[in-house]
């Protein structure tokens, strides 16, 4: 996964904001001259609050959580044998859920490196083929670690 937050910083402990995260998703291969590729990343726009306890040290350990929505644009394509290639889209879009522990380490000034690190929820149940409903369904949620940095931008950088 990557992407950006963007949050403010409310109290000297709480954090709120919006992001954006990309979740790749896709393969290809091929077996007795039939190719195949799908390719489903999800897009995800999410709420964010993350809680930091005060503390006079150079790291802090505190709890997160993100809300928001999940979309699929993606495709399958398979090249047959006989040199056709079949092609399906595929679009949808669904619920958003994460909880992560944040561990925060002071770089200096107003820069900070942090780690998240928890088990998101992100399912797409219907999954629409070519525009019309389907039985499929895409799933992204599990564990995950995310590494970045924190950039403080006026207030207190803490």
């Amino acid at each position: 996964e990557y992407g950006g937050h963007l949050g403010l910083q409310i109290s000297r402990t709480v954090v709120v904001g919006g992001g954006f995260v990309r979740l790749a998703g896709g393969a290809t291969g091929s077996a007795e001259g039939v190719g195949a590729e799908v390719a489903v990343p999800a897009d995800c726009w999410l709420a964010f609050l993350n809680w930091l306890p005060d503390n006079d040290n150079v790291g802090r350990i505190g709890l997160g959580a993100d809300a928001g929505v999940v979309t699929v644009a993606g495709f399958t394509a398979v090249d047959e044998i006989d040199g056709s290639v079949t092609r399906d889209a595929y679009d949808g879009a669904g619920l958003f859920l994460a909880g992560y522990v944040i561990a925060d380490l002071q770089l200096g000034g107003r820069t900070s490196l942090f780690a998240h690190g928890g088990f998101r929820l992100a399912q797409v149940a219907e999954l629409d083929l070519n525009g019309t409903a389907s039985d499929y369904a895409l799933d992204y949620s599990g564990a995950f670690i995310r590494v970045g940095l924190r950039l403080a931008i006026g207030g207190d950088p803490r």
